[in-house]
Order: structure tokens, then C-alpha cells, then sequence
């Protein structure tokens, strides 16, 4: 039977170390049991051995450390600029192939679009460039798009994926 020290989320792994493997969660608030869910995150990223993660909704900053340094060869970047402190964060490999340069919040001058800032990492894997940006739009709505209302969520969601769109292309 597993021994107490099997990870649980083993089953999980989508990694290898030829292929670059970048993943997104929103961890919804977190940490919403304090040191149980920072080890349970650090066990499920553990066991995914992913490259780089893009988290949303990271409360606590002092859980997220506890993460990232549970885990071995990783280091992570958590944004301090959003709302209700629900922000964006990265995790990410530091013993591969991947190079992370750096990481800096992106279109911060429009909130109704973004309420958090995108992340934008740069960096390089097996030498080719790569940027991923972590973004985490405005939730809820009816399902229409009302141009006329500046607060209407999915005319805000259209905005940011509109402005995204234009980044990326620049």
C-alpha cells in the first residue's frame, strides 16, 4: 500500500524535461485552510512538474511563499497591485531548461478591463524565446455584451481580451 511520504497527486505528471509545460489555476481566495492548502497546492504542483504556472486569486503572501519554497528547484513571483489583494502570481522551474528573465505587470492603466494587471514573464526554453502572459478576467455577467455600459462585465472582458490581443501583436 502507499507509504505516508507517496505524493497523492502523482498520477497528475504531465512534465518531461525535453517539452515546455506551462499550466494556469485559480486557487480561488487563496489560502482558504491556511498551511493545509499551501501544502496540498505544493504537492499537486510537485507531482504536475509543469514549468510554469500561472496562478490567480493568491491572497496570502505568506502562504504563497510556503509554496513556492516547498518546492525544490522553483522559484515564484506574486503580484501586490489587485484588488481585494486576489493577485496574480507565477511559479516556476529553475533547475531545466527554462530561463525566466523577467516577470513585470502589463496594462495597468485601465481598470474597468483589468482589475488585475496581467503578468507578463519573459524568458527563454532551450534557448527560444517564450513570453506567457497570466491574466485573470473579470467573472460574472448576463452573457451579453452591452457596449453602452462601461461596467457591464462582458463589455470589460471584450476590452481586456481586445487590449490583450493588441499587446501581443505589438
Amino acid at each position: 500500500g502507499p507509504t505516508g511520504d507517496e505524493n497523492p497527486f502523482a498520477a497528475l505528471a504531465v512534465g518531461t524535461d525535453s517539452t515546455l509545460e506551462v499550466m494556469t489555476w485559480n486557487l480561488e481566495h487563496f489560502a482558504k485552510n491556511g498551511a493545509t492548502t499551501s501544502r496540498a497546492v505544493t504537492l499537486a504542483l510537485e507531482a504536475l512538474d509543469a514549468d510554469i504556472v500561472g496562478l490567480q486569486e493568491i491572497g496570502n503572501a505568506m502562504r504563497f511563499q510556503e509554496v513556492v519554497d516547498g518546492l525544490e528547484g522553483w522559484d515564484g513571483y506574486r503580484a501586490s497591485s489587485a484588488g481585494y489583494s486576489i493577485n496574480l502570481a507565477f511559479v516556476y522551474r529553475t533547475d531545466g531548461n527554462l530561463q525566466v528573465d523577467s516577470i513585470q505587470e502589463i496594462l495597468t492603466d485601465d481598470w474597468r478591463a483589468f482589475p488585475r494587471s496581467p503578468l507578463l514573464l519573459l524568458g527563454s526554453f532551450d534557448g527560444q524565446p517564450i513570453a506567457v502572459i497570466n491574466n485573470h478576467l473579470k467573472c460574472c455577467g448576463d452573457g451579453v455584451i452591452d457596449e453602452g455600459d462601461n461596467g457591464d462585465e462582458e463589455t470589460r472582458r471584450q476590452s481586456a481580451c481586445l487590449q490583450l490581443e493588441a499587446y501581443a501583436e505589438a
